[in-house]
């Protein structure tokens, strides 16, 4: 088919298999919580996704070229400026109706608890600091009825980056029928307006790591071009900070970027290690000496070490019998002695919770030694750990027994 080359085909492949790999292990996952990975029908489960997968790309490929062929295009989309606008006001009016239906708002996950910190005087880092500090502003400014001033906050700036993420797709002349169904889907698609509303650190964080997304992007187009404009460069400093302090493991974000920017920028690394060293200042400054000047309590380091934690825990809960003792016990003081390891796979905070860190740190090559030597002795255990911890990021059919909501329900 003349539609179809040769760069496509491969491309379409290449998303076939990644997609076919997500739901397939990620549909084990939700309902066994754990893998097969040498079982011969999962792989053929895979293959036959891949296939399914590969056919509807082509399919959609093809019929993208044809209607390209046959002028079936608006200009409007692509050259006006009132197709942005068009496009917020759509927005603005989907999520709208959203937020009637559950006025004011969502006061759910980690908002409330950031408040109570604020309130009996005991703000630490353990949240985004910046975040905290966001919804205390707004429940001064609404008198109690904080989650409306956090939805227009999180509206504004969410519904700011589907744009700038539209602008920049239709800048790279993606097919009308591709760039009419992202906007769609970023107007219907219930998550996005209930997460607008609720008042967890995780929606600004998306909406921040999306705009930087959006900048590598144009790092990709322009190259070299890119860093000899002051305003870009600018807003790649600001950009990177803000995926930074929105959430505390937003620094591995920026960490995989910076590689990232290193890659596209071989001419002018100079330049780029230079931002890259003002980013990184910013931010230490930022969780060092601006958190003990507001003496701001410093959060447990823990927090960010989930895929050490429960790999950890899933080999003592699984392989406890075919351990060492010594093994064993040196994971019981890991964390902290406890009679039982809670462990929930797709959670880490219970485990978390118990994670020793000073025991941890001061054993710190024993510990990172039993954590890589149990991961060469169980990698399929580890790798269920991972998945599970993280399937939601990649298994868009998920759903998760969260024993929070449980916990909600009972109160």
């Amino acid at each position: 088919m003349k539609e179809l080359n040769k760069r496509n085909i491969v491309a379409s492949l290449l998303l076939a298999f990644i997609f076919s790999i997500c739901t397939v292990f990620g549909r084990d996952i939700m309902l066994n919580d754990y893998v097969l990975y040498t079982e011969i029908n999962v792989w053929v489960k895979i293959i036959k996704t891949l296939l399914f997968y590969f056919i509807i790309l082509l399919l959609i490929d093809v019929l993208c070229n044809r209607w390209k062929q046959k002028h079936i295009f608006c200009p409007f989309i692509y050259n006006s400026p009132f197709f942005l606008v068009l496009c917020e006001l759509l927005i603005l009016i989907s999520w709208g109706i959203v937020f009637f239906a559950c006025f004011p708002g969502l006061a759910i996950y980690d908002g409330p608890c950031q408040l109570g910190e604020y309130h009996v005087g005991k703000i630490s880092s353990h949240h985004p600091y910046i975040h905290t500090l966001l919804l205390v502003y707004c429940e001064k400014i609404g008198d109690g009825y904080y989650c409306i001033y956090n939805f227009i906050v999180q509206l504004v700036i969410l519904s700011a980056s589907f744009i700038r993420s539209i602008a920049v797709i239709r800048k790279n002349r993606m097919h009308v029928f591709v760039i009419i169904s992202i906007v769609v889907w970023m107007c219907v698609f219930p998550m996005h307006a209930l997460m607008a509303l609720s008042t967890t650190k995780d929606t600004l964080f998306s909406a921040f790591v999306l705009l930087y997304i959006c900048e590598l992007v144009d790092l990709l187009e322009y190259r070299e071009l890119y860093w000899k404009d002051k305003y870009r460069c600018i807003r790649f400093v600001i950009i990177s900070l803000l995926v930074a302090v929105f959430r505390n493991n937003g620094v591995y974000v920026l960490i995989g970027g910076s590689v990232a920017a290193l890659i596209l920028s071989v001419k002018k690394y100079k330049k780029v290690v230079g931002l890259l060293i003002i980013i990184f200042s910013c931010y230490c400054i930022y969780c060092g000496p601006i958190m003990e000047n507001l003496q701001i309590e410093k959060g447990n380091m823990r927090e960010a070490l989930s895929l050490v934690i429960q790999p950890l825990a899933r080999v003592y809960y699984e392989e406890g019998t075919s351990i060492s003792i010594e093994d064993k016990e040196r994971i019981e003081k890991i964390f902290g002695e406890s009679e039982v390891i809670w462990y929930e796979s797709h959670k880490s905070d219970a485990a978390k919770s118990q994670f020793d860190m000073g025991f941890f740190t001061k054993e710190l090559k024993e510990n990172v030694g039993l954590f890589f030597r149990l991961g060469f002795t169980y990698p399929t255990v580890y790798m269920d750990a991972i998945l599970a911890n993280t399937y939601g990021n990649w298994y868009p059919f998920e759903k998760l027994p969260d024993t929070t909501t449980y916990r909600m329900c009972q109160l």
